[in-house]
């Protein structure tokens, strides 16, 4: 993890270790991947907005990541639609 990148990561591995097991992150996709990784490293499971990473590589390698843990982990990225013709008509 690149944490020169991710000043906060050392207070968030902090807030990890209290044994929250579900985080929400909404924050830009530049810091957003090195937290979503910790939070999989802990073992927790992740709401993050979208997009998760900057590039279609840094997604599926959290993806990958999350594969690699023993336990079933759910990381779900939100959706907003608030630019889809269907909601603009409604």
């Amino acid at each position: 993890m690149e944490e020169s990148r991710c000043s906060q990561v050392r207070r968030l591995r902090k807030l990890l270790e209290s044994g929250v097991d579900l985080a929400v992150l909404a924050e830009p996709p530049i810091s957003g991947r090195c937290h979503i990784e910790a939070c999989i490293d802990a073992g927790c499971m992740v709401f993050a907005e979208k997009p998760m990473a900057v590039d279609a590589p840094g997604v599926r390698r959290l993806l990958r990541q999350a594969k690699r843990r023993a336990e079933k982990l759910s990381i779900v990225s939100g959706f907003e639609t608030r630019y889809s013709p269907s909601r603009r008509a409604a």
